[in-house]
Formats: structure tokens, sequence, C-alpha cells
């Protein structure tokens, strides 16, 4: 009984970064297309100009490295690796988007801003890498495990 209720607890947990991270991942492409979700009125969002683009998409990345960087703390269970692997997959839909907003806006962004932009763009990617191994590479990596065994049987 204890046991299923931590499984809830932990798939209610990844579900809700699952939601977070699509409801960042819908803003950053609805922004990416010049329009703010909240803002009801859309003649004050096409007056962004590139570095406002580019100051949200920051903060929303730093938003999306948190929840990913939390998933990483917590022990998962086999049951919630598809729900993982979907958080993983809008990740890299986000990527993809940041990196063709940089591709289009290089000659309207600050040098200081495009460096800013790419170097939230590196974070993600190496994030998005990280949540892949830990949940995906090193449970499956024999010699890794094997290597575990040994440091807990110190």
């Amino acid at each position: 009984m204890f046991e299923e209720t931590m499984k809830k607890s932990e798939i209610n947990k990844v579900e809700e970064t699952r939601h977070k991270v699509d409801l960042i991942s819908y803003n950053i492409r609805y922004i990416f297309h010049g329009a703010l979700l909240n803002n009801t009125d859309l003649s004050e969002s096409a007056n962004l100009k590139p570095v406002d683009i580019a100051e949200i998409h920051i903060k929303l990345v730093d938003e999306v490295v948190e929840l990913l960087e939390q998933l990483t703390h917590n022990p998962i269970s086999e049951s919630t690796l598809p729900i993982i692997n979907s958080v993983i997959s809008s990740t890299k839909i986000v990527q993809e988007l940041l990196s063709d907003f940089s591709e289009k806006n290089k000659g309207y962004l600050s040098d200081k801003y495009m460096e800013m932009y790419l170097d939230r763009i590196y974070v993600l990617k190496e994030v998005i890498e990280d949540v892949e191994m830990v949940f995906f590479e090193i449970p499956n990596n024999k010699e890794f495990q094997a290597a575990m065994n040994e440091l807990s049987n110190l």
C-alpha cells in the first residue's frame, strides 16, 4: 500500500513537471511567432523586438532547466519513464525552436544577447543529455552498475 502511494506521488510529480514543461514549450513557440500567450492585447505583443523575445526565451529556458534538474534528484520507477521520455521530447523541440530563432535573428541581436541566448541553448542541451543519461543510459550500463555495486560493497 505504501509503495503504491509512493508510485502515485512520483507519477504525479513527474506529470506536473511534464505539464509545466509543455506550457513553457507552448509559450516559447507562441512567443517565437510574435505573440504572448497571456496578453489579450495582441497589438502590444506584435511590437516585440527580437531582443524582447530573446529575453523572454532566456527566462523560460531557465525555468525548463530548473524543472529538468529537479527530475534527476529523485529516484524514478520504470513506470514513470514514458512520462520522462515525453518531457525529453518536448524539451528537444524547444531546443530546436530556440536554435531556429537564433539563426533567424543573428543580425538583430547584439553580440552580448546572442552569446547569452546561445549559452542558454547549450545549457538546455546539456541538461537534456543529463536527463537522458540518468534515466535511460546509466541504468542499462552494465559496467557502471558493476562499479556502483563494487563501491557499495566497500
